[in-house]
């Protein structure tokens, strides 16, 4: 086999991978790349070669929107080449983020990494939200997926310009799964990024309402529970939710 212990080793893996590249062979490419990285996973280059595979699936998406032959569903256990590709960006964001990069010391393939992994978390993030709404069977389960993704993006990239929408994303999160009190925490911040106006008036609107809601909770825990006889509305007589629960 080959010695992966030699000098030549990752070179010449790398190699390997260049030529199902040029010859059009995506998914040996992919396989040949993650062979690579399951030997050299802590190699500088590694954010690289993590990159090298999203792209790969990114062609094989591409390719089987216009040849659907191009990808086996059942070889891939019935899964698109969207799941793998946004599976590698988590692989890349998860593994090879923040903690990952600050601990390299060289300076540029930190820089890189740190600009790889903020775009993979960015895209993850999005993707998981976009599947959040299309679950209409569960929209909580998926609201709070979406919202743990954008919430790890923002503790990774605080300084990241796609912070700002991510943190925008969040706090609407919020407030759909009835956290006011997180709700309004994330809407005071977003209105007061000085980074950009976009949602700034929006959300201190929103922090408003937040609070608003805040107060009601706190009314209604605080008031005292009515006696028991009159916990039913007589027959005949309107209850008093006259809004049936809604806003």
């Amino acid at each position: 086999g080959l010695g992966v212990d030699k000098p030549y080793a990752r070179s010449l893996m790398m190699s390997m991978a260049e030529v199902y590249k040029e010859t059009g062979q995506v998914e040996a490419e992919i396989t040949a790349l993650d062979s690579a990285l399951a030997v050299f996973s802590n190699d500088p280059q590694a954010p690289r070669i993590m990159q090298r595979i999203i792209d790969g699936y990114e062609r094989l998406q591409d390719m089987a929107v216009v040849d659907e032959e191009v990808w086996d569903l059942a070889v891939h256990n019935n899964e698109s080449p969207e799941v793998y590709l946004n599976r590698a960006r988590e692989r890349l964001f998860r593994e090879y983020g923040r903690e990952w990069a600050e601990a390299l010391e060289d300076t540029t393939a930190r820089r890189e990494a740190l600009i790889l992994a903020d775009q993979a978390g960015w895209r993850l993030a999005n993707y998981v939200a976009s599947l959040g709404e299309d679950r209409p069977s569960d929209p909580t389960s998926g609201i709070d997926r979406a919202a743990r993704y954008f919430k790890d993006y923002m503790d990774d990239f605080p300084e990241s310009d796609n912070s700002y929408p991510a943190r925008w994303n969040y706090s609407q999160y919020m407030w759909r799964l009835e956290r006011y009190d997180e709700a309004y925490e994330e809407f005071i911040t977003v209105s007061r990024d000085e980074r950009s106006d976009k949602y700034r008036e929006q959300a201190a609107i929103n922090a408003i309402l937040a609070a608003e809601k805040m107060l009601e909770l706190e009314r209604q825990e605080a008031a005292p529970a009515p006696p028991a006889d009159d916990a039913i509305a007589p027959p005949g007589e309107p209850s008093d939710s006259s809004n049936n629960g809604f806003p």
